[in-house]
């Protein structure tokens, strides 16, 4: 029974993978002709709404971390996943079961054909979050924390009504799609703002991005609640320990925070994921401090400055664009951040995030550098991952450091290759 579920399970997948091909994007037309055909069950959660350009996944990772520790059974939905198709739907932490995700893909693929027919193709995208919504229903979660895909006026996620939004950083990513300045692409992540809903927004580098979140919060009747980056004020340096700060908002305050993630830059993600804390216990919902900073003090986010101490040491980071970079670069070059030397960076980068602006910011992060190339779209090569990993390793020598870097997807394949080796156990 087991080898058939998993079995059932790849059909799945491959079937949700080959959507692709057909190219069936539409707007938001067909999402919500397909949660229609569904029963509508997005409208049976009560969600927490996340978007921006860095950061969201980790915003999404502490509020599910903090709300678990309230006690909630709460639904993640993120996107990519590292290793396996069911990292990106957890309940209560875990990736969902085989049977769970057959469970839910039942109604999803006999409404996806039913579109079919009608000459609708859904995306892949749309059938994931279309069998996260439908997981999550069955399931009877009593809160969700939903990670916007791309953009947010046009993403697939966006036919949500949540209880409150976030939308964190916004930098130059995905500008083919988003727009090619800075207000342009805040202008695609304000669209996930809803009428009524509470909105939290972290701090940005440019007045000219809070002015399009003023301006579509005040246009549409939303609260707006924007972070102006000293709520988070670190304690000390955390390297790849706990790091410590003092986070204060309006009239909340609290002395000492631990957060369980590398990076300075985290400070904000856990700063924009606190504030989303306030608008929820406004609407009845019990989060006392001590679950918040138990949630923050164990969350975790495999493949973002995730250090795997082998020999040599090994630093995941999912950073794939200049922003990204430059956060991992500004994390490396910490004082004992990261003390092992030589460092070499095993970097890829698919079609669509290789540029001048990238290549430069990566050739900061180590003198050697080994390069592995995309087979497909988003596809790696395993074998071809791994000779690059072991040259990595051979240029490194035992007492080094690997910086793996430049895709989300390379990562993943790391990941996976270390698990292999019996180097990493955890269920990512």
């Amino acid at each position: 029974m087991k080898d058939e579920q998993i079995k059932a399970v790849a059909q799945a997948i491959g079937y949700i993978h080959a959507a692709r091909d057909h190219c069936g994007k539409n707007g938001l037309a067909n999402m919500e002709r397909l949660c229609e055909l569904l029963g509508n069950p997005e409208r049976q959660l009560r969600a927490i709404h996340v978007a921006g350009t860095n950061g969201k996944g980790s915003v999404c990772a502490c509020l599910d971390a903090m709300l678990r520790a309230a006690g909630y059974r709460i639904g993640l939905y993120t996107s990519p996943f590292l290793e396996r198709y069911a990292e990106r739907i957890r309940i209560d932490g875990t990736p969902i079961s085989n049977a769970a995700f057959l469970a839910a893909f039942e109604p999803v693929h006999h409404a996806a054909e039913q579109l079919r027919t009608q000459g609708v193709y859904p995306t892949p995208f749309e059938l994931g979050t279309a069998l996260a919504f439908t997981a999550f229903a069955q399931a009877g979660v009593d809160l969700c924390v939903i990670e916007v895909g791309l953009g947010g006026r046009l993403d697939p996620t966006n036919v949500l009504t949540p209880l409150v939004c976030a939308i964190t950083a916004i930098g130059l990513d995905h500008q083919h799609l988003l727009g090619d300045t800075l207000p342009a692409i805040a202008g695609e992540k304000a669209g996930i703002i809803k009428p009524g809903v509470p909105v939290a927004t972290a701090a940005q580098s440019s007045p000219e991005v809070n002015a399009v979140f003023a301006a579509r919060a005040a246009k549409i009747g939303a609260p707006w609640y924007p972070l102006g980056g000293n709520e988070m004020m670190p304690l000390a340096a955390g390297g790849f320990r706990p790091q410590c700060a003092t986070f204060s908002y309006g009239d909340w305050a609290l002395p000492e925070v631990r957060l369980n993630l590398a990076g300075a830059f985290q400070l904000g993600n856990a700063a924009v994921a606190l504030a989303v804390i306030p608008r929820l216990r406004e609407t009845g919902l019990s989060i006392p401090d001590q679950a918040v900073l138990a949630g923050l003090a164990h969350v975790r986010w495999p493949g973002r400055l995730e250090y795997i101490p082998a020999t040599p040491g090994i630093l995941l980071d999912g950073a794939h664009n200049v922003q990204g970079v430059q956060a991992l670069v500004d994390f490396v070059d910490t004082p004992h951040a990261l003390p092992n030397t030589p460092r070499v960076l095993l970097c890829g980068m698919l079609a669509t995030k290789a540029s001048v602006e990238m290549t430069s910011a990566l050739s900061k992060l180590a003198p050697q550098v080994i390069a592995v190339a995309p087979n497909g779209q988003r596809a790696f090569s395993f074998a071809k991952v791994k000779s690059a990993l072991d040259k990595a390793r051979r240029l490194a020598t035992p007492d080094g450091t690997v910086i793996v870097a430049g895709s989300l997807y390379l990562v993943g394949e790391v990941r996976a290759l270390l698990r292999q080796e019996g180097v990493i156990a955890d269920d990512s």
